[in-house]
C-alpha cells in the first residue's frame, strides 16, 4: 500500500478511534448530568427536611418555654400553698390556744353565774323568810289590835 493510502486509513482510524472517545464522553457526560440532576433533586429534599426540622425544633423550643414558665408557676404556687400550710399550721395552733382559753372564761362565767344564781337564791329565801315573819307579825299585830278594839268594845 502506499503511502498516501496509508495515511488516509491511519486518519480514518485516528477519526474512527475519537469518534468512539468523543461518543464515550458524550454518554460520561450525560451519565454526570443525570447524576447532577439526581443530586439537585436530593439536595432539595434535603433542604425541605432541614426546612421541616428547623420549624420543629422552633415548635419544640416553643413548648419547652411554655412548659418551663409553667412549671415555674406551679413551683411558685407549691411554695405559696407550703406557706400557707405553715401559716396555717400556726393559724391552727392559734385557734386551739384561743378555743382553751375560751373554754375556760366560759367555765369561769358558767361558776360565775350558778353562784349568782345561788346568792339570789338565798337572798329570794332571805327576803321571803324576812316578808314571812314581816307577814307574821303584822298578823300578830293586827289580831292584838282587833283583839283590844273587841276588848274595848266589850268594855264600853
Amino acid at each position: 500500500m502506499s503511502e498516501p493510502m496509508l495515511q488516509q486509513l491511519s486518519q480514518e482510524k485516528r477519526g474512527t478511534n475519537f469518534e468512539k472517545v468523543v461518543s464515550e464522553w458524550k454518554v460520561k457526560a450525560e451519565d454526570l448530568k443525570l447524576e447532577l440532576e439526581a443530586s439537585m433533586s436530593e439536595s432539595r429534599n434535603y433542604s425541605s427536611e432541614v426546612f421541616r426540622m428547623k420549624a420543629a425544633l422552633d415548635d419544640s423550643n416553643d413548648q419547652l418555654d411554655i412548659v418551663r414558665r409553667e412549671n415555674k408557676n406551679l413551683a411558685d404556687e407549691i411554695k405559696d400553698l407550703l406557706d400557707q400550710l405553715g401559716d396555717g399550721g400556726r393559724s391552727i395552733h392559734e385557734l386551739d390556744k384561743q378555743r382553751r382559753r375560751l373554754e375556760m372564761e366560759q367555765e369561769e362565767l358558767q361558776s360565775a353565774l350558778e353562784e349568782a344564781e345561788g346568792t339570789l337564791e338565798q337572798e329570794g329565801k332571805l327576803r321571803f323568810c324576812g316578808l314571812s315573819c314581816h307577814f307574821l307579825q303584822q298578823r300578830q299585830e293586827i289580831r292584838q289590835r282587833k283583839k283590844w278594839q273587841e276588848k274595848e268594845r266589850g268594855s264600853l
